[in-house]
């Protein structure tokens, strides 16, 4: 069965499950030389790229507010509207131009960045499953064994490269991580 890639098109689609085509994707790994993405079938690749597109949607937390309600991913996004009000008047602005202007789609980055997870769900797992505790102290004879609670990104795998590419379109804090108390 092959897959289907639905692209979207900066429009704000309510089907859309990749920032990327997979011709467009093909071409940034045959710039690169990386004979990993290219040997993958069409539909590895394309599993990969919808794979990508959803941690990227999941991990991230972008600068301004989705097109629209209905739109499936994050992207493509506008400035915020914002209001004020003076005594009974309440007026509406369109949201800052210069903003606006950076998150105009298509963003090169976010689909470098899809590009890059994608590669990386293809040779293996964007999240990984990991056991909260670390063993604090053993002791061998009449075994007893004491754990810390510990979470490393919640499970999450970071890669540097997509955290560099997103990060002139990411919110304040920029990711989604779980915060624990230790």
């Amino acid at each position: 069965m092959a897959i289907t890639l639905t692209v979207e098109d900066g429009t704000g689609l309510a089907d859309a499950n990749t920032y990327i085509a997979l011709a467009d994707a093909d071409a940034y790994f045959a710039n690169r030389i990386n004979d990993t993405w290219l040997n993958g079938t069409d539909d590895q690749r394309s599993s990969a790229l919808i794979q990508a597109t959803q941690y990227l949607d999941s991990r991230y937390t972008f600068k301004g507010v989705p097109l629209t309600d209905t739109q499936a991913l994050q992207w493509p996004r506008q400035a915020p509207p914002y209001q004020t009000t003076v005594g009974f008047i309440t007026e509406v602005y369109a949201g800052d131009s210069t903003l606006t202007a950076q998150l105009a789609w298509p963003v090169q980055r976010v689909k470098d960045a899809t590009c890059e997870a994608a590669l990386r769900a293809l040779t293996g797992s964007l999240y990984q499953d990991e056991d909260s505790r670390i063993v604090t102290s053993e002791k061998v004879d009449v075994v007893a064994v004491t754990y810390a609670e510990h979470s490393r990104n919640g499970g999450q795998v970071r890669i540097a490269i997509i955290d560099d590419l997103l990060k002139p379109v990411l919110a304040s804090n920029g990711y989604n991580l779980q915060v624990v108390r230790a």
